[in-house]
């Protein structure tokens, strides 16, 4: 059965919507110009957006809702979400799957904040927004829907799994349309923890560089309307496959030896089929490029690859779905996205594309995405 891409829209760092990022990126903005360093992260630098609650509120009055008291992490999604159904008749049984790793952390603050002050109550509204579910929620309610509502909370190929979930629903006729959503908000917390882990940088996020220091989190939010054929509405893409897999081998890491993505390009048929150009996953870590140009070299013939991090900072769940964004734009306008910041390019038999689009008719993409645990997850886009 054929998924269509119907809408999708994307909060981009620098709190851009889709069309205006990609028109920023395009004429080579491409490092973040949110980029900032809050000392008390150690001066740890983030891809933040930079719009302020004042500017997000505003926007989302005019959109309509006007639950003003919700945390930025809602109110980003469900900005995304109302971008990308503007316009669309949703059937009213419209499922919708979010996914997010730091999607209720600047409540869960203001609770503790409570609890160490010793104070016996707090607000019902704090209390009814400290879960990530609520950005689901929030989303069905405003645009009223009665489909299910779903978040799961994982790392870098949430996006993907939280696609494939959606998916299935429309396979199996349980609804007819899905929208799926992903957001992170980067926080002090989160910025320390990937800091202990030895994989953050001090200085630019650059994949595939030989001297290529690690990754930066960044804040965004995006959101993709999916439906069956038949009850398409527009055509943005098409869902050939999407693959999850599990390597099981580490908490924080994929096996050294590439067979995540192995498996991934296998069962995407990308060696029986020459796949135009790959979305890759591109932490800028030491070990996860290493990692994912492993299971690259093994392709039988030569391809452009290209990673978005240094553009977008890492949006965690988020991030597959805003960097397939990009990879769609440029499938419906004949080019190849580029990687920003990179310098001294590590050696392989593939074009890693720099700095600069790559004007090229193109009828399919695969995204990459690798997370916690060994969860890894693809996905085969085509026209």
């Amino acid at each position: 059965m054929t998924i269509i891409i119907n809408a999708l829209d994307i909060i981009d760092a620098n709190g851009l919507n889709l069309t205006d990022s990609v028109a920023n990126y395009k004429k080579g903005n491409a490092a973040n110009s949110s980029r900032y360093t809050e000392e008390q992260v150690s001066g740890l630098s983030k891809y933040d957006v930079p719009a302020t609650t004042e500017e997000i509120d505003k926007e989302l009055q005019l959109l309509g809702f006007n639950e003003l008291y919700m945390t930025r992490q809602i109110k980003l999604p469900v900005l995304t979400a109302l971008r990308a159904c503007h316009g669309l008749k949703l059937p009213k049984n419209t499922a919708v799957i979010g996914t997010t790793l730091e999607g209720s952390s600047d409540v869960k603050f203001d609770i503790w904040k409570a609890f160490e002050q010793k104070k016996s109550r707090i607000s019902p509204k704090l209390c009814a927004i400290g879960t990530a579910s609520t950005i689901c929620t929030t989303v069905s309610r405003t645009l009223k829907l009665t489909g299910p509502s779903l978040m799961i909370t994982q790392a870098c190929s949430g996006f993907l799994t939280a696609l494939s979930i959606a998916e299935s629903m429309l396979i199996t006729r349980v609804v007819d349309t899905a929208i799926v959503i992903g957001v992170e908000s980067t926080t002090p917390i989160s910025a320390f923890i990937f800091n202990s882990m030895g994989v953050y940088t001090k200085d630019n996020v650059m994949p595939f560089d030989k001297n290529r220091s690690g990754m930066a989190l960044g804040e965004g939010a995006v959101c993709y309307v999916i439906t069956r054929e038949d009850f398409a509405q527009k055509y943005v893409a098409k869902i050939k496959k999407i693959s999850l897999y599990n390597d099981f081998y580490n908490l924080t890491s994929p096996s050294p030896d590439g067979s995540a993505g192995l498996y991934l390009l296998q069962n995407l048929g990308a060696f029986e089929n020459k796949i135009d150009s790959f979305n890759c996953h591109a932490t800028s870590t030491k070990v996860g490029d290493d990692i994912e140009l492993k299971s690259l070299e093994q392709l039988p013939y030569e391809t452009s690859i290209y990673g978005l991090k240094g553009s977008l900072g890492h949006t965690l769940a988020a991030s597959a779905g805003i960097e397939t964004a990009y990879s769609i734009v440029g499938m419906q306008e004949g080019w190849i996205p580029y990687t920003s910041l990179t310098t001294d390019p590590l050696l392989t038999k593939h074009d890693i594309v720099l700095h600069n689009i790559k004007k090229q008719d193109t009828s399919n993409f695969i995204k990459l995405s690798f997370g916690f645990g060994g969860v890894s997850a693809g996905i085969l886009v085509e026209k």
